[in-house]
């Protein structure tokens, strides 16, 4: 049975519960604050950022951003999130989005790269 609930992913909507899809949403995993903001104090590296893209990201996301494939286009996307939101995504996962697991170090460069490529306020406005 299928329900057609309406979700938000990324800031965009997503009809999910269509032929059975309910079946795959991943439950989310919650993220800590400390976590976070561990990341956040780390200098990412963009070239590091850009390997951890796609070895991480790529298989549902193009790299260019500007395509979907599995995943949503990211290109639109990422500027619209501060950097909290974005590693809250990476590490938490949403909707039918993992949770990546990726070090500190992977997490901080992949948002380095994702700035790099995307663009973006980047700061969180709520600190």
């Amino acid at each position: 049975m299928h329900r057609g609930t309406a979700f938000a992913w990324l800031g965009l909507p997503l009809l999910v519960g269509v032929a059975g899809c309910d079946d795959y949403l991943l439950p989310e995993v919650e993220v800590q604050t400390d976590a976070v903001d561990t990341i956040l104090a780390i200098s990412g590296d963009v070239g590091a950022g850009e390997t951890a893209f796609e070895q991480h990201c790529q298989a549902c996301h193009v790299k260019a951003g500007d395509q979907a494939s599995a995943g949503p286009a990211i290109g639109p996307i990422v500027p619209t999130l501060d950097d909290r939101e974005i590693v809250e995504l990476v590490l938490g996962g949403q909707g039918i989005m993992p949770a990546i697991a990726v070090t500190d170090d992977e997490a901080a460069d992949l948002l380095a790269w994702l700035r790099d490529a995307f663009g973006g306020a980047g700061a969180d406005t709520d600190l």
